[in-house]
């Protein structure tokens, strides 16, 4: 996938109405990310997102019933090992894929999380300057 304006708009679609878009012109604080944002998005524009290794225990909790009816990791109920698995998926290890993947990633990026998109990684994100990863484990939570 190219870095051109159309992608980038099409991928920064999956955050919207969450507090992680930044404008820094307007400063450096993420704020909600909303239609006029998206209309509006400029090339200096980007996502302050969670990185998925610092997932937390109460997102996997959250992600457990979505896991664990169509995958082998349905006998895993521990966080921790759930954990394990999606650091496993970021070494492109992980047997994760369709329609699960697909309720995975949408969940994921309703929580923030950085993940790939249509082939484009993560570190690639970050190149293009379409993303930057949170310095904390969670993004701000600002209200418009």
């Amino acid at each position: 996938m190219k870095n051109t304006y159309k992608n980038k708009v099409k991928f920064s679609s999956r955050y919207i109405y969450q507090s992680v878009y930044v404008n820094p012109v307007l400063g450096d604080e993420a704020c909600m990310f909303t239609e006029a944002n998206l209309i509006d998005i400029d090339n200096n524009d980007y996502l302050l997102l969670k990185s998925l290794s610092f997932i937390t225990d109460e997102d996997l909790e959250l992600l457990l019933p979505i896991v664990q009816p169509t995958s082998y990791m349905g006998s895993l109920t521990r966080p921790n090992m759930v954990k394990q698995i999606f650091r496993e998926y970021l070494n492109k290890s992980s047997s994760l894929h369709g329609l699960q993947w697909w309720h995975i990633s949408d969940f994921l990026c309703s929580r923030g999380y950085a993940i790939p998109y249509m082939g484009l990684s993560v570190e690639k994100q970050i190149e293009y300057g379409w993303i930057k990863i949170s310095a904390t484990t969670e993004t701000r939570n600002v209200q418009n």
